[in-house]
């Protein structure tokens, strides 16, 4: 049994064996009584137990005696705290934190974010509104973005889309052809986004198997999808198929008429069948390098009465015969009975009863064939 005796310079005991030792009181708060035995320790040093620790560093004895901190904590200032917290974290209060990140320790210990706050970069923010960080920390809203109740919203019209390159766009769903109608949404390269939906532009205006085709104009596509034209209308005009080369409605190109009087479709160009020596009276129908195409009709103009020198003009009365191109009678020296059979200058053409004679004027009177 311990008997406690009051000493000036402190508090002693008696044990058992008779021995008069000093004993350390602690506080009823756990805290030593620093005016207890300290005349037994040095400055800065309190006895616990008949040893003197120091209460500021001493793992066992941390702020009072018995105070045992356990492994892998440390004594720091008489509070038991975490040993060595990894890169990028602070002690505060006895535990690791990110001062960046942590709402109760923005930026520093004990520096608390308040309620609709967040702790970014060591700042508290208020992630409703900030463009920078909106909703969570580092979502950044782009231009012309704000940030609305923690989201990113663009303007009125707009929508919120990513590019062809994956950045978030404010965009015009009517009219973006990599967003058409919806986010995502990419039209064709011969297609623009035309009151959000992908348009064909190029090629035609009609969709046929996932390509931009013209159903008037393209043969392999003429009047509906995959309606091909063949031999002998190769070509299709206005959904039909046709032959460009011969149709007198479309000659050479669609809707380009030939005059339905005098011409004709031959090889893709309107002729005139009625005077063209290469296409006389049809396609392809050639005169002889001597001969006219007169009303359709290869002809001689330098002896057709009907086209004498030139079409349509035609011989009649005392001038019914063409001769070299000129109406003429058979009564003269230089065409006597016939054309080109002639008389000399001193014999005169006469038509007598055995036809035409070149004769001499004179006594006899001497005839005879023209020349």
């Amino acid at each position: 049994m311990l008997v406690l005796l009051l000493i000036a310079a402190g508090c002693s005991g008696i044990g058992e064996d008779g021995q008069v030792r000093k004993v350390q009181v602690v506080t009823p708060t756990g805290s030593p009584d620093a005016s207890v035995g300290a005349a037994a320790c040095p400055a800065g040093l309190s006895d616990c137990h008949g040893s003197c620790v120091d209460f500021r560093t001493d793992t066992h004895n941390c702020g009072w005696c018995g105070n045992e901190c356990g492994s892998g904590r440390s004594c720091g200032g008489g509070t038991c705290v975490r040993e060595g917290c990894p890169s990028g974290r602070s002690e505060c209060g006895g535990a690791c934190v990110d001062l960046d990140t942590d709402s109760r320790n923005c930026g520093s210990c004990g520096n608390a974010c308040t309620s609709g706050e967040a702790c970014c970069d060591g700042s508290c923010i208020t992630t409703q509104t900030d463009e920078a960080n909106c909703g969570r920390c580092g979502q950044l809203c782009p231009s012309p973005q704000t940030c609305q109740e923690g989201h990113c919203t663009c303007p009125g019209g707009m929508t919120g889309c990513l590019s062809r390159t994956g950045d978030p766009i404010c965009t015009d769903l009517r009219d973006d052809e990599s967003n058409c109608g919806r986010c995502g949404n990419v039209c064709r390269s011969d297609q623009a986004c035309r009151e959000g939906h992908c348009t064909c532009i190029s090629g035609g205006p009609d969709e046929c198997y996932g390509e931009c085709v013209n159903y008037l104009s393209d043969p392999e596509n003429c009047g509906g999808c995959r309606a091909r034209c063949y031999n002998p209308t190769p070509d299709c005009c206005i959904g039909q198929c046709t032959n460009l080369t011969t149709d007198e409605n479309n000659c050479g190109d669609c809707r380009r008429p030939c005059d339905p009087d005098t011409e004709r479709c031959c090889g893709g160009a309107c002729v005139d069948y009625l005077s063209d020596e290469q296409n006389c009276g049809g396609c392809g129908i050639r005169c002889d390098s001597e001969e006219t195409c007169c009303q359709g009709e290869c002809t001689d103009t330098s002896s057709d009465e009907a086209n004498c020198g030139s079409c349509r003009r035609t011989c009649s009365g005392q001038l019914n015969t063409c001769c070299d191109g000129t109406c003429t009678n058979l009564d003269n020296k230089i065409h006597c009975g016939a054309c080109n059979k002639g008389c000399s200058e001193a014999e005169f053409c006469i038509d007598g009863p055995l036809g035409h004679s070149c004769c001499f004027v004179g006594m006899p009177w001497i005839c005879h064939p023209p020349t």
